[in-house]
């Protein structure tokens, strides 16, 4: 018999996590107080201590039955854990905030923004606000809120599989843009990135004060928020401009929740408004973050929703040439303050490519599925040299290669959302695939970054360890490629003990893998490599199937077979060069192009104010007998006069317009042609 009633033991758990008051109102629970179902019994709510409320006798009452049908989604436990834990705290007006240190992949997204459901439903708040790193967080975080179908992908028109009342959806003004949104459509608080807050705060303060005490505020990625010194205390560190408006809406908030995959920032501070929630472990360096939820990556590859990791390191040794003319052979895997200089060595990271581009074709030849890998380096130059390199390679296996860095702007974005749809085969980038780009096929993953900081680290890695839908978890693994200096070593040493720990926990599951897995590579050695072509034929009718799969193409097998064979070919017949002609693809490019926004106006205007810069600095160079490098130096200074000037998401368009005249008033006064 399915049970309805709270029993004894039950009802004791409700009460004391409760506090003795009303989880709704917050007054003294009286004797006779009642067991209430969140979810109700009646629409498949379980009877469990996670699904319970203690309530008045009146709030329960007023409560009833509200859902308009039931919820059809399934809560991950540690997600659960949260928004269960926050809607507690706000229902007995605890201002204490609670922390979610889950690794990459546990869902830290859809997790506030269920809470924020819940609080709605629980009459706690009216609306939420979420804070980012990156504006790609804020893009997802709009519309990952519709319900998509898990096979197909897509928009059911639905939220996520909720029923009313729920909130419509979570608007990204993209940057301060006021009104932040608009209630009349339904629309339930806004997200927006950190640098909002720099750039200007005072529209947020606002928005806080009118809402006080009836919204949620979420720090999501919060490594990405401010920070303090390890060991110091709040008077002892200075908090950035965001932490300390961050820390002014908090005192607004019905309930604060942050959340981050790591814990702490990637310059090794505290992350804001924790001061009080780290440790040290005897005898250790290293401070931990005392979260009130922790999802662990042990755990995630137990519960099957990430990888296991094989890593593959890569020894880079070169001889370091003295004044005198002597000569000391060196090696990244002795001296980590190596990285850069050998990274940007091809003979370094030539073969590491190759080993990723040989990985991705081996997975792909294995499983019959469309795998696909990254590249992350170290800055836009080294970006463009790996990606010149890398198309070579990969396009004579017939792999697409893409290039996204923030310097590209809208097209980079372009690349990105393609990547994820199954366009891209190896995806080339420096930070923009970083936190929160999601997906899940890309599985192998070269680090040619010089940062090595663990919380960057942890956001690297976790972009392959997410498991993809289709494929069962038991053959799958996220495959890494390194430098096999200290730092990392040490890293993923912990990573892979992790890994083995969790697939112990996750027990025996389906089938083996089929036989000529790869198996874990170690201590790799640059001249040692070993290239592997695969030359097996396949099928041309499973092919050409893959490829309509891939492509999301709509199209008769028999027509679709003609283009391919005209493509081959490259010379199209009349019958389907008309079902080409309006959309033209580009080699590097594909896709349309995303509507041009105000980074990418930014971005834009500031390779201009490049360009100008050295055009400057060029003749200034040859007029003082400069060096080119001091001339830039002087150049930019005083084109920045008077302008303020900072990181890109920091700065105001108009002050970027601002400097760009400027550049352009400064080369035609020197006779120059501006760009």
């Amino acid at each position: 018999m399915i049970q309805r009633r709270f029993n004894r033991t039950q009802r004791i758990d409700l009460y004391l996590r409760s506090g003795g008051t009303c989880e709704s109102c917050g007054v003294r629970l009286p004797r006779g107080w009642h067991a209430d179902h969140d979810h109700p019994w009646s629409l498949g709510g379980p009877t469990h201590v996670s699904n319970g409320r203690a309530l008045c006798a009146t709030c329960n009452l007023r409560k009833g039955n509200g859902l308009s049908g039931t919820d059809t989604f399934q809560m991950r436990r540690k997600q659960l854990d949260l928004s269960n834990l926050t809607c507690t705290r706000a229902s007995a007006r605890d201002p204490k905030i609670v922390i979610g240190h889950l690794f990459p992949g546990f869902g830290k997204e859809w997790a506030w923004e269920h809470t924020a459901a819940m609080l709605m439903r629980r009459d706690l708040i009216d609306a939420s606000v979420a804070f980012t790193p990156r504006t790609n967080l804020c893009t997802q975080a709009e519309m990952n809120w519709y319900a998509r179908d898990k096979k197909t992908g897509a928009e059911s028109g639905r939220r996520l599989l909720y029923a009313d009342p729920v909130p419509q959806k979570f608007v990204w003004p993209n940057g301060n843009q006021q009104p932040f949104y608009n209630e009349t459509d339904r629309e339930f608080g806004y997200v927006t990135t950190y640098s909002a807050l720099t750039t200007n705060r005072e529209p947020h303060i606002r928005w806080a004060k009118q809402h006080a005490g009836r919204f949620l505020l979420v720090g999501d990625e919060a490594a990405g928020l401010g920070g303090l010194a390890m060991g110091a205390s709040e008077a002892e560190s200075e908090a950035n401009l965001q932490g300390e408006c961050f820390a002014a809406m908090r005192q607004y908030a019905a309930a604060t929740l942050l959340l981050t995959g790591a814990p702490e920032r990637s310059d090794g501070r505290r992350l804001i408004e924790c001061a009080d929630r780290y440790y040290q472990m005897p005898g250790k360096k290293r401070w931990l973050l005392d979260a009130d939820v922790k999802g662990l990556y042990r755990e995630g590859v137990a519960g099957g929703i990430l990888r296991p990791i094989e890593v593959m390191y890569v020894d880079a040794q070169g001889r370091e040439v003295f004044d005198d003319g002597s000569e000391l052979a060196v090696s990244v895997s002795e001296d980590g303050s190596l990285i850069s200089k050998a990274l940007r060595n091809a003979d370094c990271y030539e073969p590491m490519c190759d080993a990723a581009i040989e990985r991705v074709l081996g997975l792909r030849n294995q499983f019959n599925h469309f795998y696909g890998g990254g590249i992350a380096c170290m800055d836009t130059n080294h970006a463009r040299d790996v990606y010149e390199y890398v198309s070579q390679r990969a396009r004579k296996h017939g792999l697409s290669v893409a290039i996204a860095v923030s310097q590209d702007g809208a097209s980079a974005r372009a690349v990105l959302d393609r990547a994820k749809q199954g366009g891209v085969d190896i995806l080339i980038f420096v930070r923009m695939a970083w936190i929160g780009f999601d997906w899940p096929l890309m599985s192998v993953l070269a680090n040619l970054s010089n940062v090595r900081f663990y919380s960057y680290l942890i956001q690297l890695d976790g972009r392959v360890l997410r498991v993809a839908p289709g494929i069962p978890a038991e053959w799958q693994r996220a495959y890494l490629i390194t430098l096999d200096d200290p730092v990392s070593r040490a890293f993923h040493r912990e990573m892979v003990r992790d890994s083995e720990r969790g697939l112990l926990e996750r027990g025996p599951g389906g089938p083996p893998p089929p036989p000529g897995v790869p198996r874990d590579i170690r201590d790799w050695v640059v001249g040692d490599q070993r290239h592997e072509v695969l030359d097996e034929e396949v099928d041309a009718g499973v092919w050409l199937d893959q490829l309509q799969v891939k492509y999301s193409i709509r199209m008769p097998m028999d027509k679709f077979g003609e283009l391919v064979r005209d493509v081959q070919q490259a010379t199209p017949s009349p019958s389907v060069a008309t079902a080409t002609a309006e959309k033209p693809v580009d080699d590097e490019m594909e896709g349309d192009a995303a509507p041009e926004t105000s980074q990418d106006r930014k971005a834009r205007n500031g390779q201009l104010i490049e360009r100008n810069a050295r055009k400057l600095a060029g003749k200034r160079c040859k007029a003082a007998g400069e060096a080119f490098a001091v001339a830039k130096d002087y150049v930019s200074r005083k084109l920045s006069e008077g302008t303020y000037w900072g990181n890109e998401g920091n700065v105001p368009e108009a002050r970027i317009v601002a400097k760009l005249e400027k550049s352009r008033e400064w080369c035609r006064r020197e006779g120059l042609d501006p760009d």
